[in-house]
């Protein structure tokens, strides 16, 4: 088990900058931490097409709101997509660290690219 998971949340304006991430992430994730991608499920075809399924686990944002039977997900899709986007990856992270414990680096946006690589420490 890996003690840290790579994460972002995006959707189908931002694809191409997702798949630039999941490039940097791909040449440069020599610890193989896993690298999970949510977007809406309507937007899920279009990123698996455009940056295939090496090394990404993809998940629907519609999956991680509803493990919080307290969200509803009318509701949610009313609000301005960077709220909504900030409550997805709150859930993300609430629903992996409690599941399997282990802290998660997200980022801020698919617009965080690596340039170069990161020695990330892992436990033995």
């Amino acid at each position: 088990m890996k003690d840290i998971v790579l994460y972002c949340k995006s959707y189908h304006r931002d694809v191409q900058r997702a798949k630039r991430l999941a490039e940097s992430i791909r040449q440069f994730n020599s610890v193989d931490l896993p690298f999970y991608l949510s977007c809406p499920s309507a937007d899920l075809s279009l990123f698996r097409d455009v940056i295939g399924n090496d090394g990404i686990i993809f998940i629907a944002d519609e999956e991680v709101i509803a493990a919080n039977p307290a969200i509803n997900l009318g509701d949610l899709t009313a609000l301005a997509g960077g709220l909504s986007q900030q409550i997805v990856k709150s859930e993300f992270a609430r629903i992996t660290c409690v599941s399997i414990r282990m802290p998660i680096l997200s980022a801020a946006s698919a617009r965080m690219i690596s340039l170069r690589p990161a020695d990330i420490p892992t436990r033995s």
